[in-house]
């Protein structure tokens, strides 16, 4: 009757599925039908260039592009910081 129990399962204290599992499923679910239902073609007008492009394309560059800045400037606060500290 004794059954071997996984590590995730004796630290936790829980049975079934982890919950990391479950959340990776869900967002993985959500993202095919943000995809699906956001197919349409989008014309963009940035700076000197026009692309054509469907929306959730527009979309995941606007997000990698929003996380690129957001590196950016806190790697500069944290430089600015470090530099005033040392003062």
């Amino acid at each position: 009757m004794n059954r071997p129990v996984d590590d995730e399962t004796a630290t936790s204290g829980q049975s079934g599925p982890p919950i990391k599992l479950i959340a990776f499923i869900l967002v993985a679910i959500l993202t095919i039908v943000f995809v699906l239902r956001n197919g349409a073609d989008q014309e963009i007008d940035f700076l000197f260039f026009d692309v054509n492009t469907r929306t959730w394309t527009a979309l995941a560059m606007a997000l990698v592009l929003g996380a690129i800045l957001d590196r950016l400037f806190i790697a500069w606060w944290r430089r600015a910081r470090n530099r005033r500290n040392e003062r």
